[in-house]
C-alpha cells in the first residue's frame, strides 16, 4: 500500500514537497516527491536515519542513475536524500523477462565498474523501467551510512553480500551478488536466501542459506554463481554476457 509520510509534508527547509510512499519503511524508505515552482519537478526522496553530511559519499555521476540533487534534513533528525526522478515506474517484470531485465541492469552496472566505481545499491526497488532503465541505489547506502542497525525492525529486506554486512564495500563484487538477489526475486517471487526477516535473512546470508530454486531451470546457475562467496563470483560483464544468452 502506498502511504503519506506522518508528521511531515516538506523536506530540506520546505524546498521538497513530499507525496507518496513507494516502498520500505517509515523510518527508512522512498517516497515520491516534487521541487515546487515551474512545472513542479518531479523527485525521488529517500528518507532514513541521521546520517550527517554524507552529500559526497553518495554522488555518483554515470549514465542510468538518476542525479543526486540534494542531502539535508527530514523530520525527527532523519536525513533525506532527494534524486532527479527516473523515468517510467518501479520495474515489476514476469518472470520470464527476469533476463532480459537483468541484463540491461548488468549493462549499467558493468560500465560504471569499468569506471572504477560500485553502484552499492542493487535490489528490487531500485531498478526503474520506462522508455529506457535506471537505477536508483541510495536508499541501501544512506542506509549503511546512518549506521543504522541492519537488524532493525521494519524497513527493506536484505539484497547485500556478506561483506557488505560487514561493514567495507560497496566493490564490483557486491554489486554482483545484489543483482543475483535480485534476478532471484523477479524469477520466483521470493528471496534467494531464507527468513522473513531482515534479521533472518542476514543470517542466512552468512551461512549461505538459500531458498530451493522454482524459476527457469536456465536461470538458476547464472543466479547461483553471482552469489557465491566473494573471490568465486564472476563479474559483472560476465554476469551480463551470460544473461544476454537467455534474454
Amino acid at each position: 500500500m502506498v502511504e503519506r509520510m506522518s508528521g511531515s509534508t516538506s523536506v530540506i527547509d520546505g524546498r521538497f514537497q513530499l507525496g507518496e510512499r513507494l516502498h520500505g519503511a517509515e523510518g527508512l524508505g522512498v517516497w515520491e516527491g516534487t521541487e515546487p515552482g515551474e512545472g513542479d519537478r518531479p523527485v525521488l526522496v529517500s528518507i532514513g536515519p541521521h546520517a550527517g553530511d554524507v552529500f559526497d559519499e553518495l554522488q555518483l555521476d554515470v549514465p542510468g542513475v538518476p542525479t543526486l540533487l540534494a542531502v539535508g534534513d527530514a523530520s525527527d533528525g532523519r536525513t533525506a536524500v532527494v534524486e532527479e526522478h527516473p523515468p517510467g515506474s518501479i520495474a515489476a517484470p514476469a518472470p520470464e523477462e527476469a533476463a532480459a531485465l537483468a541484463a540491461e541492469v548488468a549493462e549499467i552496472a558493468a560500465f560504471v565498474h569499468h569506471m572504477g566505481l560500485a553502484l552499492g545499491g542493487i535490489r528490487p526497488e531500485s531498478v526503474w523501467r520506462g522508455d529506457e532503465v535506471s537505477i536508483s541505489p541510495r536508499l541501501t547506502r544512506l542506509w549503511e551510512l546512518s549506521r543504522q542497525s541492519l537488524d532493525a525492525p521494519g524497513g527493506p529486506s536484505v539484497y547485500i553480500s556478506l561483506g557488505r554486512l560487514r561493514g567495507t564495500g560497496p566493490t564490483p563484487p557486491d554489486d554482483v551478488f545484489a543483482l543475483g538477489a535480485t534476478i532471484a526475486w523477479w524469477a520466483t517471487g521470493q528471496h534467494a536466501f531464507q527468513g522473513e526477516t531482515r534479521g533472518e535473512q542476514i543470517r542466512a546470508i552468512h551461512d549461505r542459506r538459500r531458498r530451493p530454486w522454482t524459476g527457469d531451470p536456465a536461470l538458476e546457475p547464472i543466479v547461483a554463481a553471482a552469489l557465491r562467496p566473494r573471490a568465486d563470483r564472476p563479474s559483472m560483464e560476465q554476469l551480463e554476457a551470460a544473461l544476454n544468452e537467455l534474454a
